[in-house]
């Protein structure tokens, strides 16, 4: 995963940050922090910074992407037959 500025005005715009942990990820941006589910981890970084605020593992490999409502992300635990909630 990779943050890049909207404003680059060069032809190959360098990344912000990077976080290779999150490769293939489904994405949420929301209040300021963007939620990933890559693999079997749903990961919180800082959208500006890239730095790691939380992680934590699925059963195995979620399909879904994190959906927000009400102030909770949503993320999807299929293989243990559940959904997980956490509070923004």
């Amino acid at each position: 995963m990779e943050a890049f500025t909207a404003r680059c005005h060069q032809a190959v715009c360098a990344p912000l940050w990077q976080d290779t942990s999150a490769q293939g990820a489904r994405l949420l941006v929301a209040n300021g922090v963007v939620y990933a589910v890559a693999a079997s981890s749903v990961l919180a970084d800082n959208a500006s910074t890239g730095q790691r605020q939380w992680q934590t593992s699925l059963t195995n490999d979620s399909t879904g992407a994190p959906t927000v409502a009400d102030g909770t992300v949503y993320a999807q635990d299929a293989a243990a037959d559940k959904v997980l909630a956490f509070h923004l």
